[in-house]
C-alpha cells in the first residue's frame, strides 16, 4: 500500500499542511493528525466519528480538545507516516501510523528522532471515513 506522511515543523519554511480531499481510512487519520496540531475544532468534529464527539461532549460538557488556554500545543516537529490499512469488510477498518517527533541537539547537533506507532479504528459513516477513537492528541 501507500505511504502517505505529512511533516510538521514549526514554521521553518514549509508551510501549512493541507487537508487531503479524498475519502479514505488514511485521509481520516491524517485529516485529524492535521486537525489536532492547527487546533481545529471544526476539522476535528469532521474527522471523528459522531460516538466519539458524544462521548467526548459526555465527559467533557463545557470543553472542546482546544477551547483555552490550559491546553497545551507540542510545537514539537513530527512527521505522520501510514504504515498499513487493514479493510475490515466495506465500513470499517484499521489504520496503523508512525508519528516522528524531532529535536535539535543530540552529539555533535545531529538531533534526535523518536517515533510512536498505534493503530486506530475508522469508520464509515454516513459516506464519510472517520477515526472512531478518543486520540485527539498525536
Amino acid at each position: 500500500g501507500a505511504v502517505i506522511t505529512v511533516n510538521m515543523t514549526g514554521g521553518d519554511g514549509y508551510g501549512e499542511p493541507e487537508y487531503l480531499a479524498e475519502n479514505s481510512p488514511q485521509a481520516a487519520v491524517f485529516n485529524a493528525f492535521i486537525a489536532n496540531k492547527k487546533q481545529d475544532n471544526q476539522a476535528l468534529d469532521r474527522y471523528f466519528s459522531k460516538s466519539v464527539l458524544e462521548n467526548y461532549a459526555k465527559t467533557n460538557p463545557i470543553d472542546r480538545p482546544y477551547s483555552g488556554p490550559k491546553y497545551y500545543v507540542d510545537q514539537t516537529p513530527r512527521r505522520l507516516r501510514i504504515l498499513d490499512t487493514k479493510m475490515q469488510g466495506t465500513d470499517k477498518a484499521e489504520v496503523t501510523f508512525s508519528v516522528d517527533r524531532y529535536s535539535s541537539g543530540g552529539p555533535f547537533g545531529s538531533g534526535n528522532t523518536w517515533s510512536n506507532t498505534q493503530t486506530v479504528p475508522v469508520i464509515l459513516e454516513d459516506g464519510v471515513w472517520k477515526v472512531d477513537t478518543e486520540l485527539f492528541y498525536f
